[in-house]
C-alpha cells in the first residue's frame, strides 16, 4: 500500500461470554480498526447506537478508524461483532504485528496483521559524457526501490526543462543500482535537458536535471576579406561577418609558415574588427570563426594577413 493512503478494508468478528469486564481491542502502528465500514456501509451500528454510542462502545470515535476499540458486555456477553481493519502505512517498510483483544480474567486473543508500505523509488542522474553531434552517454542510480520492485529505469531528455517519459527516453533494465544509458538521435549544436527516471508500482520518479549541448556537425565558415590597415599608432583588422559565428578569435605569429597550433592567441571578440598598437616587428595575423560551445566546436579555420 502506498504510504499515507489506506488499504482496502478487511474484517473479522469478535464475540464473548461470561465476561466480567470490557474487551479492549488495540491495533498496532500502521493499522486502524473500526466498527463501521466506510466501503460496505455500517453493518453493526443501529440508529440507537448512533444516538447513544456509549451503549455500544466506549470508544467515542467509533465511527472512525482508530487504534483502539472498547466493547462493553451486556449481561456478561458480547454478541458477534464485526471489526474492520485498514492498513495505513506512513513509512516505506514491512509491517507485521498483532491486533490484541484483552479482558480482565479472560485469555488474550491476537489477530495477526501485516502489510508493506511503499512509495516512489529514488533515482539520481549521472553526468552526461561522450557528447558528440548526435549521441551522448548518460545514466543514473536507483538508490532505493520505495518498497516495490523497480520495473523500468532509464533517462529521458528534451529541449525543454523537466523532461518526462513522454519525451525521448531510454529503457535500461530493472531493479536498484547504477545503469548506463545511450542517448541517440540528438540534433547537432542543440541544448538538451536530461533526467534519469525509474518506475515502480506507485509510479514514476525523476532524478536531478543535467544540461548538455551537442557538438556542431560542421565548424563555421572562416571569415572572408580579412583586411589590415594602419590607423595612427594602431594596426586595425576587419573582416566580413559569418552568419553562423558567435564570435571570432584573433591569432598572431612572427612566422607565417609556423604551425597554426603554435600561433599566439590575441583575443576573442564578437565584432568584425579588432586593433592593437602597431608592432615593432613584422607580424602576421589569423582570424577564426567560433560557434558555441567553443571548447567543443572550434576547429581553427580562417585566413591570414601580414603587416
Amino acid at each position: 500500500v502506498q504510504i499515507n493512503t489506506n488499504s482496502i478494508e478487511q474484517s473479522y468478528t469478535v464475540s464473548g461470554s461470561a465476561l466480567t469486564s470490557d474487551i479492549t481491542i488495540n491495533a498496532p502502528s500502521g493499522f486502524g480498526i473500526s466498527l463501521t465500514s466506510e466501503e460496505r456501509g455500517n453493518s453493526n451500528i443501529t440508529q440507537a447506537d448512533i444516538q447513544n454510542p456509549s451503549e455500544h462502545s466506549k470508544n467515542t470515535n467509533y465511527r472512525d478508524f482508530s487504534s483502539q476499540i472498547v466493547l462493553s458486555p451486556t449481561g456478561g456477553s458480547i454478541s458477534e461483532t464485526t471489526i474492520y481493519v485498514r492498513f495505513s502505512p506512513t513509512v516505506a517498510d514491512a509491517y507485521s504485528s498483532n491486533i490484541t483483544h484483552e479482558s480482565s480474567g479472560a485469555v488474550t486473543k491476537n489477530v495477526a496483521v501485516s502489510g508493506t508500505g511503499i512509495t516512489i523509488a529514488t533515482v539520481t542522474t549521472e553526468v552526461v559524457t561522450n557528447i558528440t553531434e548526435t549521441t551522448a552517454t548518460g545514466g543514473g542510480n536507483v538508490t532505493a526501490n520505495g518498497g516495490s520492485s523497480v520495473t523500468t529505469r532509464g533517462v529521458c531528455w528534451s529541449t525543454s526543462a523537466n523532461p518526462t517519459t513522454a519525451d525521448n527516453l531510454t529503457t535500461d533494465g530493472t531493479g536498484t543500482g547504477a545503469f548506463v544509458s545511450s542517448l541517440t538521435g540528438l540534433a547537432p549544436g542543440t541544448h538538451y535537458f536530461v533526467r534519469a527516471y525509474t518506475t515502480n508500482f506507485v509510479g514514476t520518479s525523476y532524478g536531478n536535471e543535467v544540461e548538455i549541448t551537442t557538438l556542431n556537425s560542421v565548424p563555421p565558415n572562416p571569415p572572408a576579406n580579412l583586411i589590415i590597415e594602419v590607423s595612427g599608432t594602431n594596426v586595425v583588422l576587419s573582416w566580413d561577418g559569418v552568419p553562423e559565428a558567435d564570435s571570432y578569435k584573433i591569432y598572431s605569429s612572427l612566422n607565417p609558415n609556423e604551425e597554426l597550433d603554435n600561433w599566439s592567441f590575441e583575443e576573442e571578440v564578437a565584432e568584425t574588427t579588432w586593433s592593437e598598437a602597431v608592432p615593432s616587428t613584422k607580424k602576421f595575423y589569423y582570424v577564426t570563426s567560433v560557434k558555441l560551445p567553443p571548447a567543443r566546436s572550434l576547429d581553427p579555420t580562417g585566413q591570414n594577413a601580414r603587416k
